[in-house]
């Protein structure tokens, strides 16, 4: 009978040490799973609150970073735009000394001429506002519209946008007598224009007995229109500086809100890699127990028989 509950003893001892075993393992991967993932909480049931708040910090950071993908494309199309409308600004100033040099010409010929090249710089600005286009955006011009076109909205984060403001250029080939600029509000816009060289019922005559009058009223209209191209030049530059400013703003607070969730889930490598080796000398001493007990019990065993 002695020997029958020795027996039954080292056999329990044997169960809860091969169930011990079995518990080691699941804690080694555990463990191995928070030192391959670098993170403490790796799912809900590591830490409820920790990893929905984690969760949250990351949503939060998708969507900034949807943003900052939009802040970029706002920023290149502002420093594009703003590119086009310097030589847009300078052509004009070149079209300004034309009809300066034709005001202080007396010979009709020489002045036709200077009213083709005007004509032609005329084209060159006109082709310039259709050209500068970033992605799919151009603040300059709306192939769809002679009028005011909308401004273009992004998106900045947490339901926030910024309108970038846009400006309608149309003129030859297009218009064949006109170039306009339209601005401002889209149900109240301020349209700039000047005429070009030629003899249609919009064009100015540079050949014309009236000259002086002509090109004189002329010069005040590119005149406007530089100013107004001026005004246009300030809002955008404005703008420009706002999505540089917003998307420092938001880089930082991507960063903080990565840190935040770092600070609820990353593990202690090294108290991971302690963790470790305790659980493997536990194993190693749990193994030895199993093959001890193994060996005793088949010496009880014998010893029935």
């Amino acid at each position: 009978m002695t020997c029958i509950r020795m027996y039954e003893g080292i056999s329990t001892s044997l169960t809860s040490t091969v169930n011990y075993l079995q518990l080691l393992e699941t804690y080694q991967e555990d463990v191995q799973l928070r030192l391959h993932t670098e993170r403490r909480v790796n799912q809900p049931t590591d830490n409820i609150n920790a990893y929905m708040k984690s969760e949250a910090f990351n949503s939060y950071n998708q969507e900034i970073e949807g943003a900052q993908e939009q802040l970029a494309l706002g920023i290149q199309l502002v420093s594009s735009t703003q590119t086009a409308i310097d030589s847009i600004e300078g052509t004009l100033e070149t079209m300004m000394s034309l009809t300066e040099l034709a005001l202080e010409e007396d010979d009709a010929s020489t002045r036709e001429a200077l009213g083709t090249k005007f004509n032609d710089l005329a084209e060159q600005l006109y082709s310039m506002a259709k050209d500068a286009n970033y992605g799919d955006s151009n603040l300059l011009h709306d192939e769809s519209s002679s009028g005011t076109q909308e401004d273009l909205t992004l998106y900045l984060f947490d339901e926030q946008s910024i309108s970038l403001p846009a400006i309608n250029f149309n003129g030859p080939p297009d218009n064949e007598e006109q170039v306009t600029l339209t601005m401002g509000d889209v149900n109240d816009p301020t349209t700039y224009s000047f005429s070009l060289a030629g003899d249609g019922a919009n064009a100015v005559d540079w050949g014309s007995d009236e000259y002086k009058e002509v090109l004189g009223s002329l010069m005040t209209d590119l005149e406007e229109m530089k100013s107004g191209i001026s005004i246009y030049e300030n809002q955008l530059g404005n703008s420009g500086v706002f999505l540089e400013l917003r998307e420092s703003y938001n880089e930082k607070l991507a960063n903080n809100y990565e840190s935040v969730s770092d600070g609820l889930t990353l593990a202690d490598l090294n108290e991971e890699a302690a963790s470790s080796l305790a659980i493997q000398t536990a194993q190693s001493i749990s193994l030895q127990t199993i093959s001890l007990l193994s060996s005793t019990s088949d010496m009880r065993l014998q010893m029935l028989m």
